[in-house]
């Protein structure tokens, strides 16, 4: 949902306004656009609970070239277009980076602030005001080349609380009862100044009413994700998993689910439409899941949420996993903040490997297995014939013994066995309540030695 945003102000002559300056009358001076005041990098900052913008200025005309002061008036709201309370904020004005407020002998030559202007009987009249003070003589004025673009200063509007919500669009105030104006100059040392360029006195400034135009609107400040994560485990379960940086708005989270045939890459699954989203595995409105769904509303401040469990119907499925908020003040609905896929596994045992191997007396196999199965693991000599059953470090005896998904470790002990050769340990996995997973197997062919020469662990 990234827009730029760029807001900006002309300001610009009237006919019909009455100017004389060095008698010379400007009765009939048509209309003409002499500098463009622009709002950019608008960005509402969730995670340190504040909103920042720009302020630029663009000369757009010749008829003068000094910048002396201005005054501007603001207006936020939130989202919807509502207004904000001024009473909750707070603004700094950061002019470390600004363009135009040099220093002469160690004095600012211009100066830069903000005053929040409250108004709580008329709350439409309130406002931000943001005033630039310039020199006092016009030779230290800021000389402003034409379409030269200087950054005048950042504005940063803070709330004064963590619940206090974010300003997310910003306008320019229509100036019914106050003044809003910018002041500049010539002055008459200038030569060659051309008939049509205002020439200014002193102590004279020549002040411009204002015309308005908007660019566009702010983007929707989005809760902001840490992780979101699913994982299976085992025996057809699944689990959710997903924290926030921090959080605007934020009404609660809903995972729903669906079922993909085909794999995708993430920008794929991020790309799949809402609707095949029909299962929901959790919903902060459903009373059962509120108090592990449900958001922080406005906060600067993230929070790890508990996990959610999920029970699926088949192994062997790419599952797709979407995580949704609802922001409290948009009437659209839930907003997608993340999806996740999930192949679910096969019962497959795998990775099984024997330690030491050859060996004298003992060796040890490893083996992972994929998802919660009832395991078999037997011995079976060179002809054939079943020798005995195997044991792990957990399960004890394996026989159709219940054994959750993980990395195990079973004792093939040979201290009991008369003659050396090969022998084939047969792991046999069968699945628990899935019958369309085939019984897997996994064989490991041990070497027993008797004699010297073979290391034990």
């Amino acid at each position: 949902m990234k827009t730029v945003m760029k807001l900006t102000l002309k300001l610009a002559f009237v006919s019909l306004m009455l100017l004389t300056v060095n008698q010379k009358s400007y009765s009939n001076f048509s209309r003409d656009t002499l500098i463009r005041i622009s709002i950019e990098n608008f960005k509402p900052d969730p995670q340190n609970h504040l909103t920042r913008f720009d302020i630029y200025l663009i000369r757009t005309s010749d008829v003068w070239h000094l910048w002396e002061n201005a005054t501007f008036q603001i207006e936020f709201l939130r989202n919807g277009g509502v207004p904000i309370d001024y009473e909750n904020y707070e603004i700094e004005v950061d002019v470390s980076r600004s363009e135009i407020v040099t220093t002469y002998t160690g004095t600012p030559v211009y100066q830069i602030g903000a005053n929040i202007l409250n108004d709580a009987n008329n709350p439409a009249n309130s406002r931000v005001m943001l005033i630039v003070l310039g020199p006092e003589d016009p030779v230290d004025s800021k000389v402003f080349a034409e379409f030269s673009k200087l950054k005048l200063c950042t504005v940063i509007l803070k709330p004064k609380n963590s619940n206090t919500p974010l300003t997310t669009r910003i306008e320019w105030k229509e100036p019914f009862d106050y003044y809003q104006a910018i002041a500049y100059k010539y002055i008459d040392q200038v030569n060659s100044v051309p008939d049509y360029v205002i020439v200014a006195n002193e102590n004279d400034h020549i002040e411009m009413i204002w015309n308005t135009v908007y660019d566009t609107i702010l983007p929707l400040p989005e809760t902001q994700l840490r992780y979101f994560e699913v994982e299976y485990t085992g025996n057809l379960n699944v689990v959710c998993r997903y924290a926030t940086m921090a959080e605007h708005n934020n009404a609660g989270f809903v995972i729903r689910r669906a079922v993909y045939r085909d794999t995708l890459t993430q920008e794929g699954y991020e790309a799949l439409p809402d609707s095949i989203f029909t299962v929901t595995v959790g919903d902060y409105r459903d009373p059962v899941f509120t108090s592990r769904m449900q958001g922080l509303g406005e906060s600067r401040f993230g929070k790890e949420y508990d996990p959610i469990p999920d029970e699926i119907d088949n192994r062997m499925v790419n599952y797709v996993y979407r995580l949704f908020y609802e922001h409290i003040d948009d009437e659209d609905g839930l907003h997608k903040i993340a999806t996740r896929n999930l192949i679910t596994p096969n019962a497959v045992i795998f990775k099984a490997t024997a330690s030491p191997n050859p060996c004298r007396d003992i060796s040890y196999i490893e083996y992972k297995l994929d998802d919660d199965v009832y395991l078999t693991c037997e011995v079976y000599d060179q002809n054939g014939k079943k020798i005995k059953t195997l044991s792990d470090d957990v399960n004890g005896l394996l026989y159709k013994t219940y054994v959750p998904r993980g990395t195990y470790t079973a004792v093939f002990d040979a201290t009991d066995l008369a003659s050396q050769g090969f022998y084939n340990v047969i792991f046999i996995a069968y699945p628990i309540n899935d019958k369309n997973v085939e019984i897997s197997t996994a064989s490991v062919k041990v070497q027993l030695i008797r004699g010297y020469g073979v290391e034990q662990p």
